[in-house]
């Protein structure tokens, strides 16, 4: 991919900061999300579909600690899930799927936390590329 500056064509993407479900541990949500829930997300046919990149980022919860000491870190976020598709409306269509409303949203809630979940969507300008 060049880095140009321009956005990255047909490509949206949706940025969801996950808070832990009270009572968590950062090692027991960190374990969960990225074993069995997963597994579940990535093997639905409607996220085959509609996705084309899903990426869990799980934090670096000690540095993030001392950010916070700075007032850099202000929510307390475990991870980010990052999925990446063609358009929005492929996203949304995600969102009204029945298999997300009646598998994913309840197991969402074994580790996360959805009434302070933030989630952001938008587009991709890419500057520094030195992973090729």
């Amino acid at each position: 991919m060049s880095a140009t500056g321009e956005f990255v064509p047909d490509r949206v993407r949706v940025y969801c900061m996950l808070p832990p479900k009270e009572g968590l541990s950062f090692e027991e949500f960190s374990e969960y999300w990225r074993g069995p829930h997963g597994e579940l997300f990535k093997n639905l046919p409607f996220v085959q579909k509609n996705f084309l990149k899903y990426e869990q980022f799980h934090f670096l919860m000690p540095a993030n600690e001392e950010l916070a000491k700075k007032g850099l870190f202000k929510q307390p976020f475990y991870g980010m899930a990052i999925f990446e598709a063609e358009s929005v409306e492929k996203i949304l269509a995600i969102l009204d799927d029945p298999g997300y409303q009646n598998i994913i949203c309840p197991d969402e809630a074994m580790v996360f936390d959805r009434s302070k979940m933030e989630i952001i969507v938008g587009k991709s300008a890419v500057f520094i590329d030195r992973s090729a």
